[in-house]
């Protein structure tokens, strides 16, 4: 995130208000999911139900 000047409310923020537009990755026996908005990409894995890793976020 920081290679990429994202914060944290960057992320937040697309978890909140972004979309799935694809099926879910499944790699490494975990299921990655793509958050997208307009300008921002997250991508997370849910480890527990409410528990979840940002894996890689990129801008647009």
């Amino acid at each position: 995130m920081c290679e990429r000047d994202l914060k944290s409310g960057d992320v937040l923020n697309v978890l909140k208000a972004g979309l799935i537009y694809n099926v879910p990755e499944c790699i490494n026996e975990s299921f990655r999911y793509r958050v997208q908005t307009k300008k921002i990409t997250v991508v997370v894995v849910f480890k527990k139900p409410n528990h979840v890793v940002v894996v890689t976020a990129w801008r647009e």
